[in-house]
Parts: structure tokens; C-alpha cells; sequence
């Protein structure tokens, strides 16, 4: 019997001890912060394209339902020295969109990217509602000076075996030509190409990347062939390339192939 009561009183001091500990560790706990009530959220995650002149551009920020006036905290996650960032975005009563602005100094060089990285604090948004919009913004932010340079006729003799209106962008900066190919188009690609703007044969002419450096790898065109699969064109030097007094414009030489093999060089023409 006495070695029963020795077992009893052991394991009742354990039990006491166990008791403290997790008393302790109660003493000790702090809950997570509550999921926020005001689901503010960043307008878009997105690349910003500012101009050479530009000092700010503007960040846009919404919140589900529309109520009084209320301040959020802006957390800057990664950012180059020279952006400066509010630390706060206010909406104003009623409404469910804001914006703050962004600033960046002259360190910044032109056609450089950025990151940008920023996030809400968190007692701010509602972590756990499946939504398109996040409370995380991440953007690339780069200067360029392209501006429009002609609307041009744009023949293309692979594709289409026909023409379209088409913008040509050129950047003073660079010294290049971009063509944002027209969204109407099943292309999805830009390229860019070196010219000396002489209308006359023998002009210096190149398809280059969109550092001017001369480009003869393949380019990815988003053209998909119902059979071999994504279609991707490459600069045939080789071939004729430049104004064409015959033909009155640019002609490009373009080798279109897929991971089957070669549909063989067909051109593409600017006329201006």
C-alpha cells in the first residue's frame, strides 16, 4: 500500500507540474492579428513605362465597400535608393479608390529596369478572400522616349499575304525603331530595327534587340500553326533588306520556323 501512495503522490506532482508549465505557456501566447475588415487592396500589379521627363508616376489602391475616412499604412518591401514612397495612402469618405505618387530621382537611368516591391499592412486586408486583386504590389518601372513616329502600311506576304494599318514608334534615345505589332493581328511581337531613314537604295538598315544590338536569333512571333505548333521568325541577313526603290518601302526578310524544320524566308514590307 505505501508503494501505491508513493505512485499516487508522484504522479500528482507531475500532473502539477504540467498544469504550471502550460499556464506559462498561456501566459506567454499572442494571438496572430485578425484578418482586416477593410480588404484594401492594390488597383493592379503592372510594368510602369515613364517618360525621360517624368519625376512620379502614381500606384492605385481600392477597398471593397465604401465607408468613412481611413488611413493605410504602405510597407515598402524593395525599392532602388532614389524612389521615394509614402508611407501612408489615404481614402477619402465614401470613397473605394486612392492613389499615392511615387517619386524618383535623376540617379535613375533610362531604359534600366526597376523593381518595386510594396505591400498593405496586413490588419488592412483580407488575406483569406480569394480575389483577383492582392495586397502585395510588385512592378517593373523603366524610362524610354519612344514616341509615335508614322502610321504606316504594313504588308505581311507569310501570314496574311496582305496589309494592315501599322504604328511605328522611334526613340531618339536609342536611335531604334519599334514596331508593336497591331493587336488585331493573331501576332504577339515586337521587334526593332535600325535605319538611317534614307529612302533610297543602299540605306543602312538592321534588325537589332532592343538594346540596337544587331539580332539575327529567333524571335518569338505568338503565330501558332495548327499543325507544328509555335511559329518564330529570324532576320535573314542574307537576303535583301532595306528600302526598295522598286518597291517604294522596307523590306524585312523574315526565316519562318517551327520545331519541325523551315517554312522558308518571306517578307514583310513597310510602306510609309
Amino acid at each position: 500500500m505505501k508503494i501505491n501512495k508513493i505512485f499516487l503522490m508522484a504522479g500528482l506532482a507531475m500532473m502539477s507540474l504540467f498544469v504550471s508549465s502550460c499556464s506559462d505557456d498561456d501566459d506567454d501566447y499572442a494571438p496572430g492579428k485578425p484578418a482586416g475588415s477593410y480588404n484594401i487592396t492594390f488597383g493592379e500589379q503592372s510594368t510602369v513605362v515613364m517618360s525621360l521627363e517624368d519625376t512620379t508616376f502614381p500606384i492605385t489602391l481600392t477597398r471593397a465597400d465604401a465607408g468613412s475616412a481611413v488611413t493605410v499604412p504602405i510597407e515598402l518591401i524593395s525599392a532602388p535608393s532614389f524612389m521615394t514612397v509614402p508611407q501612408t495612402a489615404t481614402f477619402e469618405s465614401g470613397a473605394t479608390e486612392t492613389t499615392i505618387n511615387v517619386s524618383v530621382g535623376s540617379e535613375m537611368e533610362a531604359f534600366v529596369d526597376y523593381t518595386l516591391i510594396l505591400q498593405i499592412a496586413e490588419e488592412y486586408t483580407n488575406p483569406y478572400k480569394v480575389q483577383d486583386l492582392v495586397p502585395r504590389y510588385t512592378a517593373t518601372v523603366y524610362k524610354e522616349d519612344y514616341k509615335h513616329y508614322a502610321t504606316v502600311e504594313y504588308y505581311d506576304d507569310f501570314w496574311y499575304g496582305d496589309a494592315w494599318e501599322q504604328e511605328i514608334e522611334y526613340s531618339e534615345y536609342m536611335k531604334l525603331y519599334r514596331v508593336k505589332m497591331n493587336p488585331e493581328t493573331e501576332y504577339n511581337w515586337t521587334f526593332y530595327f535600325k535605319w538611317d531613314g534614307k529612302k533610297e537604295a543602299g540605306s543602312s538598315f538592321a534588325i537589332t534587340d532592343s538594346n540596337g544590338t544587331e539580332n539575327t536569333a529567333a524571335q518569338a512571333t505568338g503565330l501558332v500553326d495548327d499543325t507544328y505548333g509555335a511559329v518564330a521568325a529570324t532576320w535573314s541577313k542574307a537576303d535583301a533588306s532595306g528600302w526598295d526603290d522598286e518597291e517604294q518601302g522596307l523590306l524585312i526578310p523574315w526565316k519562318w520556323t517551327v520545331s519541325a524544320g523551315s517554312f522558308g524566308v518571306y517578307y514583310h514590307v513597310i510602306y510609309f
